[in-house]
């Protein structure tokens, strides 16, 4: 028996069911989106988030606040990165696949 494994490259993306946050600010459902979607931001520092929005520094640190005190963020070892609690959003997600 032959087995052939072909690499494949999805170009979709992952959503959130937003009526599964509905525990969150609109502040902090935009970053924590941002972060999921995009590669870039998936270990950032709180400088990092804010040199790359137009939102206000305040808006920011009350989003990001909000995101770990709801565990939907984590702090990295060296306590200035954040990261996606991947965890704790599993149940909140689906894949949308444009090519189906």
């Amino acid at each position: 028996m032959n087995i052939k494994i072909t690499k494949f490259i999805s170009h979709g993306f992952i959503a959130m069911k937003f009526e599964n946050l509905s525990d969150l600010s609109l502040d902090a459902q935009g970053i924590f989106v941002t972060m999921v979607n995009d590669p870039n931001y998936d270990y950032v520092t709180a400088e990092e988030l804010y040199s790359s929005h137009s939102d206000s520094k305040e808006v920011f640190d009350t989003a990001i606040a909000e995101l770990l005190e709801k565990g939907y963020l984590l702090k990295g070892n060296d306590s200035k990165k954040l990261a996606v609690n991947k965890a704790k959003m599993i149940n909140t997600m689906f894949w949308v696949e444009p090519n189906m």
